[in-house]
């Protein structure tokens, strides 16, 4: 009987040394199951008239979810493209000014050209006495006026160029107007609403002749392609864990099936760190309380005949050694 007694104490104490410095996994059941996802919600204000999804539908990327009445940022199109063709008109008619300046400014050069010519050969005659004093000062007033003109053209000409702007494409007008027919067949483009990837739409609320709002999320679309596990592990469970090693996951929807991955990444900082009211140790009233840090497990591989969803809870075991 004693010998008994003894064989079971020693079994017991060395299921313990080995279960306290040589144990194979680490192990937490405060772990659950994550997935990518986002808050579906339109980029332009308007009524829903189309739904294409029904809640908890599963969707491929690409797929049309919901569309906004289209007509008010069709007319707004509509409005851009009139806009730009009258710019267009008055861009080439500013061009066409601009050439007839350049010609008047030529005719304006020729005629001072002239005046010069005419008024030295004048000043010659005037001083041969073959012409009067008089048609000198008449030669001088026609020189005078011929370079004023020739003034008052280039200054034509250079307003012209500035109400002108660049030319062609380029115009500084055309652009604007360009820019702003763009932006209106892009928030026309908005009116369709397409998922970004394939997954299940979750919370959906939203009915045809609904008012959407820009920004206001109308449902969740969850990502079917990767699903993690955070679990959080006391901090005296991080030791000996290491990114890639390998786990084994147990999810409480499905009792019966373990599910396989690898340590994906090792949070920074421990949860309590990134709540709303953090901890204030260095209040005086400090009683030491145990930690837990995040540890985030990739499940792979996925099985369609075990679909996961998020927020569902999870026990996980990390084989350390």
């Amino acid at each position: 009987m004693f010998s008994v007694i003894i064989c079971i104490a020693v079994g017991l104490c060395s299921f313990i040394i080995y279960f306290i410095f040589f144990r194979p996994y680490v192990y937490t059941d405060d772990a659950y199951v994550g997935a990518n996802y986002v808050s579906v919600a339109s980029q332009v204000s308007g009524v829903a008239v189309r739904v294409h999804v029904t809640n908890n539908q599963h969707v491929q990327a690409g797929d049309l979810l919901f569309e906004i009445e289209a007509a008010p940022f069709q007319i707004a199109v509509n409005k851009a493209q009139a806009q730009l063709d009258l710019m267009g008109n008055e861009v080439r008619e500013a061009a066409a000014y601009v050439h007839q300046s350049e010609a008047n400014v030529e005719l304006r050069k020729s005629d001072l050209r002239d005046a010069q010519v005419s008024v030295q050969r004048i000043f010659d005659l005037v001083a041969k006495s073959v012409l009067s004093p008089q048609d000198k000062d008449d030669a001088e007033s026609r020189l005078k006026t011929a370079e004023q003109n020739m003034l008052v053209a280039k200054s034509r000409l250079e307003d012209a160029q500035i109400r002108l702007g660049s030319m062609g494409d380029q115009n500084e007008q055309i652009r604007i107007a360009t820019a702003n027919l763009q932006y209106a067949k892009v928030n026309l483009s908005y009116t369709k609403i397409y998922a970004p990837f394939s997954g299940q739409v979750s919370n959906c609320t939203l009915i045809s002749g609904q008012l959407v709002s820009a920004g206001k999320p109308q449902f969740a679309l969850i990502e079917d392609k990767e699903f993690w596990i955070d679990a959080n592990f006391k901090e005296t469970q991080l030791e000996d864990i290491r990114i890639g090693q390998s786990v084994s996951i147990r999810v409480d929807m499905y009792p019966n099936k373990t599910f396989t991955g690898e340590v994906l990444s090792i949070s920074g900082a421990t949860g309590t760190v990134f709540s709303l009211l953090p901890p204030q140790n260095a209040t005086g009233n400090w009683v030491k309380v145990t930690q837990r840090v995040p540890v985030r497990i990739l499940v792979n591989p996925l099985e369609d005949d075990f679909p996961l969803r998020i927020g569902t809870s999870a026990t996980v075991r990390v084989k350390v050694k």
